[in-house]
């Protein structure tokens, strides 16, 4: 049986309620989905947290990819990873498009929830770039 792009959203809400009770998530924090499989964009993310972290004054992470990362090292603030299988990533976020359910919540990708990947290149945007002044916002 083929489920509606809706019908997935509602499997990814039901998987946003249990990991919200699972780490006891509150409005402060930050919720960072890796919905791709490109390590590229996905390391950059990675390196970027710490600072970001900095700069916003953030103490909570919940990071959700579909690779197994090696464990951010991070001592000065709360860390928490979850792998999730394809299914259960591309139903969280089709549940993000519906509905912006949590206020802090920062997709890693050129093409979740919108596609942006014709950005790179142009006008001399490096992924870097792209990572750091669209994504991490």
């Amino acid at each position: 049986m083929v489920e509606t792009k809706f019908e997935k959203a509602i499997l990814g809400r039901d998987i946003w309620i249990r990991l919200k009770q699972q780490y006891s998530i509150t409005e402060d924090w930050y919720i960072v989905i890796f919905p791709t499989s490109d390590m590229s964009i996905n390391k950059i993310a990675r390196d970027y947290i710490k600072s970001f972290a900095r700069k916003k004054y953030i103490n909570h992470f919940l990071l959700l990819s579909r690779n197994e990362n090696e464990k951010l090292n991070c001592e000065e603030i709360d860390v928490n990873e979850v792998q999730l299988n394809e299914n259960e990533i591309e139903e969280l976020t089709l549940y993000y498009r519906l509905q912006q359910f949590h206020r802090n919540i920062v997709i890693v990708s050129l093409d979740e929830p919108y596609a942006s990947d014709g950005i790179i290149g142009k006008k001399g945007i490096t992924l870097e770039d792209f990572v750091k002044d669209a994504i991490f916002v």
